[in-house]
């Protein structure tokens, strides 16, 4: 492997204060000629553009350890050979970076690649969550997403993440994009690309790093901060799931109830922290904990952090 210079890496301790991954090498585009049937119903086959394995001259997607300024082979349509390039950004577009061969095809046949690693020193699992106009993903030459559709056009909806195992050592992840609809416009991207640690783990049941928004719900008397996690369990736990988050300085706290969580399913959830009386710009103390209904033993872990400006008049909205 290169130095670390030449290639984007983040390290598995600062995930949790910040989840997101802003740097990338981009390698593309990667244009391929289809039939004409093909192309009448292409609307329906995404997933064929996705499944061509555009890397196989350099050992092929799951073997593939790119640093910047890597030549690949393009026996596609296009330039003959192309450079892996690093880009920072939350917001990957690819339309203009495809340029006018984008329209060599009727149904825009384009993908492009974008590589990135963390470094941990120790085995963890985490959940990742990005949004997309259509994609694959691998994590250590395993596949772990195949999206072929991606976004419905004019909604901006969360899709559906991923629940991963990363190793001791240097991961990579390798993620493939194409093109989604193409009718008065072209979306063709990438954003806000997520890695979220587990933060408990209790009966193979996994939950995310409590990640705080800045909404409240309750009354202005007793409001809660709104904190959000990822949950999934990757064998059958037959009970309830008690999943709550507790104020350590107030000793107050909220619980939710999770009855129908299906085997290696990821749900979001919303939970309420009750805050303290006082604003503060200081650190302030709370758990997460996790437990089966009917069991007593409980799983918890503390977590810092600080108490948004308690709000002043009524809202209203979802939360």
């Amino acid at each position: 492997m290169h130095n670390k210079e030449s290639y984007p890496v983040r390290k598995f301790e600062s995930l949790k204060s910040n989840p997101l991954i802003d740097e990338w090498l981009l390698l593309g585009p990667f244009v391929t000629k289809t039939g004409e049937t093909f192309e009448r119903e292409y609307l329906f086959e995404r997933d064929k553009i996705l499944d061509i394995d555009y890397l196989v001259n350099s050992g092929g997607e799951t073997s593939i350890h790119p640093h910047e300024g890597l030549e690949q082979e393009n026996t596609f349509l296009g330039k003959s050979t192309l450079h892996w390039f690093r880009k920072k950004s939350e917001n990957i577009g690819f339309g203009q970076l495809t340029g006018d061969i984008l329209y060599k095809t009727v149904q825009r046949n384009a993908v492009w690649y974008a590589a990135t690693y963390i470094k941990s020193n120790t085995q963890f699992y985490a959940f990742i969550e990005f949004s997309h106009s259509g994609a694959k993903m691998w994590v250590n030459g395993k596949e772990t997403l195949n999206q072929p559709y991606g976004r419905t056009k004019g909604l901006i909806l969360k899709q559906k993440g991923t629940f991963v195992k990363f190793e001791t050592g240097l991961n990579i992840i390798l993620v493939k994009i194409r093109p989604g609809y193409i009718a008065d416009g072209v979306d063709f991207f990438f954003s806000n690309f997520c890695v979220h640690p587990s933060f408990l783990n209790y009966n193979n049941i996994y939950i995310s790093y409590p990640r705080k928004l800045s909404l409240f719900f309750g009354p202005l008397s007793s409001p809660k901060q709104v904190f959000e996690v990822s949950i999934t369990k990757t064998e059958d736990t037959k009970e309830s799931l008690v999943i709550g988050i507790e104020n350590m300085s107030t000793k107050k706290s909220e619980i939710i109830k999770l009855k129908d969580l299906s085997i290696n399913e990821i749900k979001t959830l919303k939970i309420g922290l009750p805050i303290n009386e006082i604003d503060s710009n200081e650190k302030i103390k709370a758990k997460l904990f996790l437990k089966l209904e009917n069991n007593k033993e409980e799983v918890s872990a503390e977590f810092p952090y600080i108490q948004d400006k308690i709000p002043t008049e009524e809202g209203t909205g979802f939360v």
